[in-house]
């Protein structure tokens, strides 16, 4: 259940247990509010994940991770595209700043902390904005943990069990807008 005096819900949960699907499936409403934002995917190769890519609301891609990157940062076997995160998901960030619009963030991760500006801006947009609706790392993590006590944020954590009614849930809340 989503709390409405909460300016920013942030689903959290196991990987694979359907967060992105989730908010995802926000998009459309979170565009009629005028909306700014971001998604990512993973990229794979039959059944091997090589990497992870970045799809902005307006179209707009790029990749967040790979394995063919080399050098740092590095997140286990991806190296980190600093260069498309800075350009699509902290430019998405800053326009919905500086328009004071909704932000989809999919997500406050591990990879996308290793960009200052990004974890800069996630704690201004958090803070700012008139609705944030986004994915943030369950595992401990220095700025995704402030993320998660700051004041207005609401994190709700999604299982396969709850998946569902957790988006119809937040479809009806966006409805209200």
């Amino acid at each position: 259940m989503i709390d409405t005096t909460r300016k920013v819900i942030l689903y959290t949960g196991s990987p694979g247990v359907g967060k992105t699907t989730l908010v995802r499936q926000s998009i459309p409403r979170l565009q009629l509010l005028g909306a700014r934002g971001f998604t990512t995917a993973e990229i794979r190769e039959g059944n091997e994940r090589l990497g992870f890519s970045i799809s902005t609301l307006d179209g707009r891609e790029g990749v967040l991770a790979h394995i063919s990157i080399s050098g740092n940062p590095r997140l286990g076997r991806y190296g980190i595209n600093l260069s498309d995160i800075e350009q699509l998901m902290v430019g998405e960030m800053e326009i919905a700043l500086d328009k004071k619009c909704p932000l989809l963030a999919d997500e406050f991760g591990a990879m996308e902390m290793n960009s200052a500006n990004f974890a800069r801006l996630s704690l201004k947009v958090v803070d700012e904005l008139p609705l944030v609706v986004g994915v943030v790392r369950e595992r401990p993590h220095p700025i995704c943990d402030q993320l998660k006590r700051f004041s207005g944020v609401q994190v709700i954590r999604v299982s396969r069990e709850n998946r569902e009614q957790l988006r119809k849930g937040l479809l009806e809340y966006l409805d209200t807008l």
